[in-house]
């Protein structure tokens, strides 16, 4: 959903590190197609 309301499909994507034995997200993306 984008900041108006409306429902936009994107591409997603995250990556995640181990520290200190726990999963942390450590970025992520998310891209419109066609923009």
């Amino acid at each position: 959903m984008v900041a108006g309301g409306t429902e936009q499909e994107a591409l997603y994507t995250d990556a995640y590190q181990k520290r200190e034995g726990t999963w942390v997200c450590v970025s992520a993306c998310a891209i419109a197609p066609g923009t």
